[in-house]
């Protein structure tokens, strides 16, 4: 603590170390909310990857079903389409936008021909490639967002200790004006 008798200006040290703190503490506030946007970018994983993926599963049983067993039988369609329609509403890569297209062409020949094995074929090898594209997009928001975590972790933690360490010195620069404006007599009965 001899440093802190040392500094001629105590109240200038004192307050552009409390400046610091507060500009640390903001900082700490930015990255709270880099960490909401990051728990929002998970969540667009949930509702545009892994739900367009289930629903591609869906579309494809169906097609499966439908083809193989019964084409007459439209009773699962409006459903089907109602799938498509939300589909459709999720963020799409341009990839995915392009084998979107051609699915779209190869569902509305398959709704018009279910019995053609062919047309049935080329749907499933059409949502096969989504699903692959679903998969490869996922993966790689998960890889962006563990990154910006341990970034954002990081940076959090690194705030914080030189708040702490800015902190103490405060302190200790308020303890020695207080000592030295108190004087020795006081300083020694304390």
């Amino acid at each position: 603590m001899n440093w802190a008798f040392r500094i001629s200006h105590k109240y200038q040290a004192l307050f552009f170390l409390w400046i610091l703190l507060a500009i640390l503490l903001i900082g700490h506030w930015w990255n709270r909310r880099q960490y909401a946007a990051i728990e929002k970018s998970v969540s667009s994983m949930y509702k545009d990857r892994l739900m367009p993926s289930t629903w591609l599963f869906q579309l494809d049983a169906y097609v499966y079903e439908r083809s193989r067993s019964n084409p007459a039988d439209t009773s699962g369609l409006a459903a089907m389409n109602q799938l498509i329609r939300s589909y459709e509403s999720t963020y799409l890569t341009p990839a995915e936008s392009d084998d979107w297209k051609r699915f779209k062409t190869h569902w509305s020949s398959f709704v018009e021909q279910p019995n053609n094995v062919e047309v049935a074929d080329s749907l499933h090898r059409c949502m096969h490639r989504l699903n692959a594209l679903q998969a490869n997009v996922g993966q790689q928001l998960q890889k962006k967002s563990q990154s910006l975590l341990g970034g954002a972790q990081l940076t959090a933690l690194l705030e914080v200790a030189i708040i702490f360490v800015f902190a103490i010195m405060g302190f200790m620069l308020a303890r020695a004006m207080e000592w030295h404006n108190a004087g020795p007599k006081d300083a020694q009965m304390n």
